[in-house]
């Protein structure tokens, strides 16, 4: 029988995810399925009938989870709209044009019209 995981192994599993999800810069989807099977399948494991893990250790992983996704769209990725092949970022120290060139100008529907997107910060890899 494997054994359970204690708070402190599952802070570190959890920022393994997110240091490794950081370092490839990975899409969103490749992030997801990542987290299904490094963390989901441990967390959700079961012995016989009933779960491994209580509901305290469930909520605290999904809070711990939730607390780096907040921080990753705080500190690692930038909102872009891509017009005509060039990203154009709302991030005030993005190496992207920004988006003020658009405004007071009849440019703007442009940017209106355009598809915006999360990217990881200094790059143009989309997240």
């Amino acid at each position: 029988m494997k054994k359970v995981l204690s708070f402190y192994q599952w802070e570190t599993r959890v920022a393994d995810y997110f240091g490794l999800a950081i370092a490839c810069k990975m899409s969103h989807p490749a992030m997801l399925d990542r987290r299904d099977t490094y963390i989901f399948s441990e967390l959700n494991r079961k012995y016989g009938t009933r779960n491994v893990y209580c509901s305290y250790t469930r909520g605290y992983v999904a809070g711990l989870i939730a607390a780096r996704f907040t921080d990753l769209y705080k500190n690692h990725l930038e909102f872009c709209y891509d017009v005509g092949g060039i990203l154009y970022s709302t991030h005030k120290e993005s190496i992207h044009a920004k988006v003020e060139k658009f405004y007071g100008t009849p440019d703007v529907q442009k940017l209106n019209d355009s598809a915006g997107s999360h990217y990881w910060t200094g790059s143009d890899k989309p997240f």
